[in-house]
């Protein structure tokens, strides 16, 4: 079953060799439930919780504590029918990848503004669904062929991306949840038109982000030499 919903998800896609096997083995992670009894998938649903809320204790199974993260009821594996395995595969991508962390918790915190807010990991599963679109529209084939790329890096890049339009937009225009739908069809449309755009503004963010800390840790190592060199220098009893 999941080799011929494979073949018809893929139909018609440029990909090739290594690279149509990655995104086939893609496609069957989006075909994969959550399966309660599958020690990897319960522990990757803890992962998400405790980062993003710091938690050091996984929390029980159920309940209406993953509301907390934005699911939308007392069990994840409801929301995550519509892509299966692959959403929850990118959340944790998402908080544990030190490149995107820092994007990762601004929206974690936007999401849980009182007024701004909205359901973060569901929105998230909305962007996978929309990464997974652009990979079947032959939108990320230029992205996965790329030099020391693949097909699992472009679709991973390319899903932050489109959460970081979704960052950009909800902030710059003071959205709310009522425009949730709205915003999210007018990312799919950018996407299915062209992901370069995209991918250049994330790309553009996250270069900006990093040459601010580097500048940020210089000032700080030269503060530091500063003070260093004021408490050594011998006292010559001049005042």
């Amino acid at each position: 079953l999941v080799r011929r919903l494979t073949r018809r998800l893929s139909f018609g896609s440029h990909l090739s060799g290594a690279l149509a096997e990655q995104r086939d083995h893609l496609m069957s992670i989006a075909a994969c439930p959550f399966d309660n009894d599958d020690p990897v998938h319960v522990r990757s649903l803890h992962t998400v919780y405790k980062k993003l809320l710091g938690n050091l204790h996984d929390m029980p199974r159920f309940g209406q504590h993953w509301q907390d993260i934005g699911f939308q009821g007392a069990d994840p594996a409801t929301d995550l029918r519509g892509v299966g395995m692959l959403g929850l595969v990118h959340l944790v991508f998402f908080v544990q990848c030190p490149t995107y962390w820092p994007v990762a918790l601004d929206l974690f915190r936007l999401a849980r503004d009182d007024v701004h807010g909205f359901p973060f990991a569901a929105v998230s599963l909305n962007m996978t669904r929309i990464a997974l679109q652009a990979l079947r529209a032959d939108k990320l084939t230029k992205m996965s062929s790329a030099k020391g790329s693949s097909v699992y890096d472009a679709v991973n890049e390319f899903y932050v991306a489109a959460y970081y339009r979704l960052y950009t937009v909800w902030r710059s225009k003071t959205k709310t949840i009522a425009d949730s739908g709205f915003v999210i069809k007018d990312i799919e449309q950018a996407a299915l038109k062209s992901a370069g755009p995209l991918v250049k503004d994330l790309r553009k963010h996250v270069s900006d982000r990093q040459r601010r800390e580097r500048a940020d840790v210089e000032d700080e190592v030269e503060a530091t030499a500063v003070l260093t060199d004021v408490i050594t220098a011998p006292d010559d009893g001049t005042v």
